[in-house]
């Protein structure tokens, strides 16, 4: 009677295991598999699961009804064997991809993942790593729409985690710009990028260099998708913010000018293009001016030594 007891003590679910915390962190799967003995035997553990899902087919099939299940009820035994299966999984799939065994690969991801989300739910933070890694595979294969599924499952992670505006969110939105790009969806890849734009304002600065580099690429996207009146809007906003400064980083200056004279062109507004080229050879021009001026000052200031002292 004593001994029910207390087993039923360990029947706790996988929140409340007191595992080790680097369990929670994005690189689990690759240390919780030394800290356990990575590929140690798991005969007897997990047999069961493989017979019910045999199938890469059967995977696909079932993972969709998963995401948004409550973890389940383990003793603390079998969340350790479930975890060792899936770290071993995961290795078994890095090794693949690195063999080139694409389909290989996915597969024993979607494995690991399958496993992870039934014991863990979608609270184990590795879960983001596996949809991106799925996601990976998924976009060599040429199957982008479904990439594209997987990458917005992780944005949605993230997102619960951190909260919506969080700067932790920037390399999930990254993702999805890239993967909108490559099926040429400029106009959902444009809603990431103004995401981007948001963030890496809060968190670089409007004029930093990542910052520069988003407008610029926006810029494109909306030109790309001629969106012209968004892409001048955006760039004469840039170009405020700048001029604002006490000493404006000219270099940044002169390419968001040339960008707005580029869409005076498409736009066919010569008369405003042609304004904003001389306003460009303006300060081109004042600057090699100023170069010259200090060398002179510099050369004067250097007089040769006479020889007679």
């Amino acid at each position: 009677m004593l001994l029910k007891k207390i087993s039923a003590i360990f029947v706790l679910t996988i929140t409340t295991i007191a595992l080790p915390t680097e369990l929670m962190c994005a690189q689990g799967i690759m240390e919780t598999g030394s800290l356990y003995g990575g590929a140690s035997n798991l005969a007897g553990h997990g047999n069961a699961l493989r017979k019910s899902f045999q199938s890469f087919g059967n995977y696909r099939q079932k993972m969709p009804q998963q995401k948004n299940r409550k973890p389940r009820t383990v003793s603390r035994e079998e969340a350790i064997a479930r975890m060792k299966e899936a770290n071993q999984l995961y290795e078994q799939a890095r090794k693949q991809e690195k063999l080139g065994n694409i389909s290989k690969a996915e597969e024993l991801y979607w494995q690991s993942l399958y496993i992870r989300q039934i014991i863990w739910g979608t609270q184990d933070r590795t879960i983001v790593d596996l949809y991106n890694k799925i996601a990976e595979l998924l976009t060599k294969q040429n199957k982008l729409k479904d990439a594209q599924k997987f990458y917005r499952e992780g944005l949605a992670l993230q997102a619960k985690r951190y909260g919506p505006g969080a700067v932790e969110l920037l390399p999930q939105l990254e993702k999805m710009v890239l993967i909108c790009i490559k099926q040429n969806n400029f106009s959902e890849a444009n809603s990431y990028y103004r995401e981007i734009l948001v963030l890496q304002e809060k968190k670089y600065g409007a004029n930093a260099p990542q910052t520069i580099a988003t407008v610029n690429n926006l810029v494109n996207s909306y030109v790309s998708a001629s969106r012209y009146t968004e892409a001048e809007q955006l760039l004469n906003s840039q170009k405020d913010k700048l001029e604002k400064e006490a000493e404006p980083n000219k270099e940044q200056l002169l390419n968001i000018l040339s960008s707005l004279s580029q869409v005076y062109r498409k736009t066919e507004r010569t008369q405003e293009a042609e304004q904003t080229e001389i306003k460009i050879q303006s300060i081109i021009g004042n600057d090699i001016k100023n170069n010259n001026e200090l060398s002179n000052t510099s050369s004067s200031t250097n007089t040769p030594m006479n020889n007679n002292q």
